[in-house]
């Protein structure tokens, strides 16, 4: 028996749900904004050394361990143990989708464009794009706050009411840099105006990333310089804001791991990372399903209801149900559906 129309309908509209759910969760970015360089002009390496091959093997790395090994961030090492080191990081911008992030860090990592091709030679480099970050150095900076402003902008146009869209952006500011220091992500984000999203790298303590916000969010929410919207950033944490919603897409650790723990050690003869995973849209993909799960059961229900229902309605139009019913609900009197046999004969189940 054909499950009802109503049936369709609902499972057509959880369909749909995911679909919407998946395309508002995958923001395009287009191309990575250049918004800061630094360089290094000191101890500068060759072609030749054993650094420049080490950073290589990082840099060729850090797309797919960073996105899709890391949930959006890395940092790690290349030669723990030996005379030379490399120490890298990377992290994507909560506020892009992660394939915009892949290709950020496809771009900022390449041999022929990326951040070893601008700054040759330098032993310690850092980059930022609107998109990603990359930092790579001969000497360990895991832990430690950068607290120099590498990119700020703020919008021109004119705030209606300043002094109190700068005090509740400040409340606001304030409650994310405690939510973000509690989070093993570093992250936190508003959900009504202003909007607003603060972010840290993982490898920082909490007491440290907060600092890190906090003298951001002072530098964001000052009378002379807030705007409707804004953003500044270090390359250990960065503050964003508008009085207009934008994308967020959470950076999460689904593992639990202890990040702000020892790097991750690349092996250099495999390749291999010990790595932290993410499920970007996880939170919104499980209520898509738990929702598709319901339509389901609903029809399940529906599709048992509907021989009660229908022989109620033969019983009011006169008392005399037809064969064809009886087939029908009987699965044609499978003996599977035989609940027992009584005085008139044998008693099915619907």
């Amino acid at each position: 028996m054909a499950p009802p129309r109503s049936c369709f309908f609902h499972l057509l509209l959880s369909c749909f749900l995911l679909a919407a759910t998946s395309r508002s969760s995958d923001a395009g970015g287009g191309a990575p904004q250049l918004q800061d360089i630094d360089c290094s002009t000191e101890g500068n390496y060759t072609a030749t050394d054993a650094y420049a091959a080490k950073l290589n093997q990082l840099l060729a790395t850090l797309p797919i361990t960073t996105v899709s090994k890391n949930g959006g961030f890395f940092n790690g090492t290349v030669g723990q143990g030996t005379p030379v080191v490399v120490y890298g990081l990377a992290m994507c911008s909560a506020d892009f989708s992660r394939p915009d992030c892949t290709d950020c860090l496809t771009a900022a990592s390449s041999n022929a464009t990326g951040l070893a091709k601008r700054c040759p030679g330098s032993v310690t480099a850092s980059i930022m794009f609107d998109q990603c970050m990359i930092r790579y150095s001969n000497r360990s900076f895991f832990g430690t706050a950068e607290t120099d402003i590498a990119f700020s902008q703020t919008s021109s146009e004119i705030v209606a009411s300043k002094i109190q869209y700068s005090d509740n952006l400040k409340q606001g500011l304030a409650y994310l840099s405690a939510q973000a220091a509690m989070s093993p992500e570093r992250f936190a984000a508003s959900s009504t105006a202003p909007f607003a999203l603060v972010q840290c790298t993982w490898d920082l303590p909490s007491d440290k990333c907060k600092a890190c916000i906090d003298t951001l969010s002072a530098n964001a929410t000052n009378l002379f310089q807030v705007g409707i919207e804004g953003q500044t950033k270090t390359y250990s944490c960065r503050v964003r804001y508008s009085n207009a919603s934008f994308t967020v897409v959470p950076l999460v650790d689904p593992a639990g791991n202890n990040i702000t723990g020892p790097p991750n050690s690349i092996d250099t003869t495999t390749n291999k990372i010990s790595s932290k995973a993410i499920i970007a849209g996880a939170v919104t993909g499980t209520v898509v399903i738990v929702g598709s799960m319901i339509a389901v059961l609903f029809c399940l229900i529906r599709k048992r209801q509907l021989p009660y229902q229908r022989l109620k309605n033969e019983r009011k139009e006169g008392g005399v149900m037809k064969l064809e019913f009886l087939v029908e609900i009987t699965s044609n009197f499978s003996e599977g559906n035989i609940l027992g046999t009584g005085a008139f004969g044998q008693v099915y189940k619907m």
